[in-house]
């Protein structure tokens, strides 16, 4: 894996590099993403963003959490989060901004012995939808 996000963030944050950064997905072309996109403030955050993160309760995992943004954003809301990344990068720079409960592994790859999770087992989680500009949390169980 050459973890360019992580890199990126890695730069951004720890050298103030400004360099650009690309993304690829499934549903169109390559597009310019702004490194300083993973380290927006509440304020930042599209309406969406912040209406989940007010609703958020209970202990949070906060899966592909980057830069820790809205792991902080929760942790200063006085809720308890797990900030989880693939990327040690992103994972050194979630520490240096203050989160203390940050593991770095890939909860998609086979269960590893050394792991904080145990993926297998049902674990409960909260999800939040959008539905004409409002979000509902909805409990569940994931098994």
């Amino acid at each position: 894996m050459s973890d360019l996000p992580g890199k990126a963030i890695f730069e951004y944050h720890f050298q103030k590099s400004r360099k650009k950064l690309y993304v690829h997905d499934t549903f169109g072309p390559k597009t310019e993403m702004p490194v300083s996109y993973y380290f927006r403030s509440l304020v930042k955050m599209p309406e969406l963003e912040q209406q989940a993160i007010a609703h958020c309760t209970g202990k949070i995992l906060d899966i592909g959490a980057a830069a820790g943004s809205h792991a902080l954003q929760l942790v200063r809301n006085g809720r308890e989060v797990v900030a989880l990344d693939i990327s040690p990068n992103s994972c050194e720079v979630m520490k240096d901004r203050g989160l203390t409960d940050v593991v770095c592994e890939d909860y998609s790859s086979p269960q590893k012995s050394d792991s904080k999770f145990n993926w297998k087992k049902p674990i409960k989680f909260t999800i939040c939808h959008r539905e004409e500009n409002s979000i509902h949390s909805l409990s569940s169980r994931l098994s």
